[in-house]
């Protein structure tokens, strides 16, 4: 029984971890999706004022640190090509 809660716990601790990095890296290809939506001249009018509220921390760090803006800069513009 000891060992089955101990499992239970180590994946709760991963789950705990692993979210925030998912969140983090997930605005790549949300902001890709949104830009050729944009681009396919579909109805974007309703989806940007909820990719600005959940990405509102992303964003905030975007604009007021240069080292986060620059891993945006690479992730999201290199990376996944958003802009080219």
């Amino acid at each position: 029984m000891n060992d089955e809660k101990q499992k239970r716990r180590s994946g709760w601790y991963r789950w705990a971890l692993l979210l925030p990095v998912i969140y983090v890296l997930s605005v790549g290809p949300v902001t890709k999706i949104c830009v050729e939506m944009e681009q396919a001249h579909l109805n974007t009018e309703w989806i940007i004022p909820i990719y600005n509220l959940f990405y509102a921390p992303l964003l905030w760090g975007n604009r007021n640190s240069s080292w986060v803006d620059q891993f945006f800069d690479w992730y999201i513009d290199d990376l996944w090509q958003v802009y080219s």
